[in-house]
C-alpha cells in the first residue's frame, strides 16, 4: 500500500533509536556504598578527584565486632569505573556495592574551595561554597 520505500524509513528510524539508547547513559545515575576500615584516607582521595559529595556512617561489622565505616555517594554511570579503581588504590580490602538509581530528586556536587592570599601573605577561604544544584531530575 505504502511502497519500499516507507519500510526502509521505519526500518531506518528503529534501527537509529535503538544505537541511540544503547549508547546514550549521560543521564543514569548509581549509587556507591562502601564498605571499608579506611574511610579518612578515601573520602580524602575521592574528594580531591572528584566534584561529588561523599557521606560517611560509623558502622560495626556484624560478623567481625570490628569498627568500619560506610560512605554513600551517587555518581554518573561514566564515573564508576575510575571511582572504583581510586577506592582500591587507597583500601586494597574495600568493599564497593554499585546500585542502579532510579528516582534521584536532586543531584548535588561540590564546588571546588578557593584560597586566596590577603595582604598579610595569610591563605583565607573567601568563599566556600559547599554543594550547588547541579541537576534536578524529576
Amino acid at each position: 500500500m505504502f511502497g519500499w520505500l516507507y519500510g526502509y524509513s521505519i526500518l531506518f528510524q528503529f534501527i537509529s533509536t535503538k544505537t541511540i539508547s544503547t549508547f546514550h547513559h549521560r543521564y543514569e545515575r548509581v549509587t556507591l556504598q562502601v564498605t571499608t576500615s579506611r574511610p579518612e584516607e578515601i573520602m580524602k582521595a575521592y574528594v580531591s578527584h572528584f566534584r561529588h559529595g561523599i557521606s560517611c556512617v560509623d558502622a560495626i561489622g556484624g560478623y567481625s565486632h570490628q569498627r568500619m565505616a560506610l560512605l554513600h555517594t551517587v555518581v554518573s554511570s561514566y564515573e564508576v569505573a575510575d571511582i572504583v579503581m581510586l577506592m582500591r588504590s587507597q583500601d586494597p580490602h574495600v568493599i564497593i556495592n554499585a546500585v542502579k538509581t532510579e528516582n534521584l530528586r536532586r543531584l548535588l556536587s561540590r564546588r571546588l574551595i578557593r584560597l586566596y592570599e590577603d595582604k598579610d601573605g595569610k591563605k583565607v577561604c573567601i568563599r566556600l561554597i559547599l554543594i550547588s544544584l547541579r541537576q534536578f531530575i524529576l
